[in-house]
């Protein structure tokens, strides 16, 4: 989750924002931003295997969420995104004017990014447990493309680097591509499962996340207590 702090902390940095009161827009170009794919890709290739752990509670959580009765419950095995990493097409910021407190200092800062992945390598191996049953199933080959924003505010009463918590969703609804392929020998398409996996895994990503649902990530106790909560809402 320190990626979405790492891209906050560099972009607060090196971009001129537009500072707007909370009902303006403060509409900026989008700029380029290879640099930072280069940044992302370096901090994901070392840092792959929280990535994953990351994605595979949150996913797998959602995912039994909102499986139908028929399906009992979905397992995330094996996850990997390959080679390629999510790329920023461009992005632009506005600063919101936060109220005056007695105590401590605020600001909130709000980032939209044109996100997208091209993933041919991409595999998630599921085991999909149905009554008397367990199947195993592959998404792969994943497509993404969307406008997502970023909210994030910055506190000086928690500690360094004083992110209290992150607002993550997309404004409209993205485009999405992907496959599954059913990995057990036996002949199961009358039970429909590849078709509610993939409604499922489409539901998740392209639907829940959409605003006003959105990913709710707390980082008020990090560097102190320890943890981070995140939550779908």
């Amino acid at each position: 989750m320190m990626l979405p702090v790492l891209l906050l902390l560099t972009v607060s940095s090196t971009l001129g924002c537009d500072l707007v009161t909370n009902t303006g827009i403060g509409i900026m170009d989008y700029s380029s931003m290879e640099w930072l794919n280069s940044l992302i890709s370096s901090w994901y290739h070392v840092n792959d295997e929280q990535v994953h752990e990351l994605v595979k509670t949150i996913l797998e959580r959602e995912l039994n969420d909102l499986t139908p009765d028929i399906i009992e419950k979905i397992t995330l095995e094996e996850c990997t995104f390959g080679s390629d990493t999510p790329q920023i097409k461009g992005i632009k910021t506005r600063v919101v004017e936060m109220p005056c407190l007695k105590a401590g200092k605020q600001q909130k800062i709000v980032i939209d990014v044109i996100l997208s992945i091209d993933a041919p390598d991409f595999e998630f191996r599921l085991a999909v447990k149905v009554p008397m049953l367990t199947l195993r199933a592959a998404v792969q080959k994943l497509s993404f493309m969307g406008n997502l924003r970023i909210t994030a505010l910055f506190s000086d009463q928690v500690a360094f680097p004083g992110v209290q918590n992150l607002c993550i969703t997309f404004t409209d609804r993205p485009e999405l591509g992907f496959n599954v392929e059913l990995l057990d020998v036996i002949d199961i398409d009358t039970f429909g499962v590849d078709k509610l996996i993939s409604d499922v895994i489409e539901d998740v990503l392209s639907k829940q996340l959409v605003y006003p649902g959105r990913l709710y990530v707390d980082l008020s106790k990090v560097g102190s207590r320890g943890g981070v909560d995140v939550v779908m809402m």
